[in-house]
């Protein structure tokens, strides 16, 4: 149980997990008082462990290169050890086969999305594609992390959210992972990885990052109204690392699971007790 704890990362379970709870809340037409049925609370389940499992484990699986040389490895992430590939195979397989059994919960309009989940889960870090060595379609592939949100509210209302919020997910989505490259620039220079963050610079990617999310957090008040103004600290976040140099990127890395899981306990919050 703490191999696979370690390789899904439960700091970040709730990128995947997250938003398809908010997004099948928010397709709801009663909010918290709609119904949340056994398929509901299943497929929660999937997207908390065995999606950042398959997620993760490909990635630790391809990554030994530039893994090997990223300090984060030694403390705040697992390093696989050779003596764990084996392991991994035989849990990255059960993953497999989970992500074709969760089919049979989801209504049949939301399958091409999780088909897309589980083909970006794997493209991003596995040849021939390996997205995450390609600079943009690295951080724009990462709409894998709100796709879950999209197939929840897809579960409730029949449809996918609104053509804004749908850009508004996918910029915040690129600008999260562009930001979590920057910690990683060395590393991966070093292996021969061109990534977005390698690619622009520092300062580039900071830029980069702060225009998506100020997308995100513009089309967000479009839709919702000036509750949505709280979006505005993503791009004002990036405005400080900007203005201030001196201040950690690393630190800033570390902490945006918890400003992320705040806004988002915000956001089923307001959708499902206020509205």
């Amino acid at each position: 149980m703490r191999f696979l704890l370690s390789v899904s990362r439960p700091r970040f379970w709730m990128y995947t997990a997250g938003p398809f709870l908010l997004g099948y809340a928010s397709g709801l037409p009663n909010g918290w008082h709609g119904l949340y049925p056994p398929a509901f609370w299943l497929l929660l389940i999937f997207y908390l462990l065995p999606a950042n499992l398959l997620l993760y484990g490909i990635n630790d699986w391809f990554d030994a290169d530039t893994d090997a040389l990223n300090a984060k490895k030694e403390a705040q992430e697992h390093r696989l050890q050779n003596a764990e590939r084996r392991r991994l195979k035989s849990v990255l397989l059960i993953c497999v086969f989970l992500s074709v059994a969760v089919l049979a919960l989801l209504p049949s309009q939301t399958w091409w999305l999780h088909v897309l989940f589980v083909a970006l889960s794997v493209a991003y870090s596995a040849p021939p594609l390996r997205l995450k060595a390609r600079p943009l379609l690295d951080s724009y592939s990462n709409v894998l992390y709100v796709l879950p949100g999209f197939i929840g509210y897809t579960i409730k209302a029949g449809t996918l959210p609104p053509l804004a919020i749908v850009i508004a997910a996918i910029g915040w989505a690129a600008g999260m992972h562009a930001y979590s490259a920057i910690p990683d620039i060395a590393p991966d220079r070093a292996a021969g990885i061109t990534t977005v963050a390698v690619l622009l610079g520092k300062t580039g990617t900071l830029v980069f990052v702060g225009l998506n999310w100020l997308i995100f957090a513009l089309l967000t008040i479009s839709v919702i109204g000036a509750v949505g103004v709280v979006t505005l600290v993503y791009p004002l976040l990036i405005a400080a690392l900007l203005l201030r140099p001196t201040l950690s990127i690393t630190r800033v890395y570390w902490w945006l699971p918890l400003i992320n899981g705040l806004m988002g306990f915000a956001a089923f919050a307001y959708k499902t007790l206020l509205m």
